[in-house]
């Protein structure tokens, strides 16, 4: 299950959440950073498509309007029951979802 500290933002931190697998072994995570820390983070990839973050690989996802969190948040726990890591970007006006593709690597 998501945690709450997604939700809270410390000084422009990532904060992170782990999925809460029964056995333990999951690596899924859910990441929230702003709009321009991707661009920082990612600068050679094509950013409007894919991103590369702590070495994996991220897809463009769905976006949600900033009305529309609770949907993305909820989005982001669907993500984790699958053992899908995705990053939570806010952007001034919308959320947008990077979901990590079939768990790949970048190299």
């Amino acid at each position: 299950m998501l945690s709450s500290s997604l939700l809270r933002k410390r000084g422009g931190s990532h904060l992170a959440a782990k999925s809460h697998h029964p056995h333990g072994v999951s690596d899924a995570m859910v990441i929230a950073m702003r709009q321009q820390d991707i661009k920082t983070i990612s600068k050679e990839l094509d950013t409007d498509k894919q991103i590369r973050f702590q070495n994996k690989l991220f897809i463009k996802g769905p976006s949600f309007s900033k009305k529309a969190k609770g949907a993305a948040i909820k989005f982001c726990r669907q993500c984790l029951a699958f053992e899908i890591s995705c990053l939570f970007v806010e952007n001034d006006s919308y959320f947008t979802i990077w979901l990590q593709q079939n768990n790949a690597y970048a190299v």
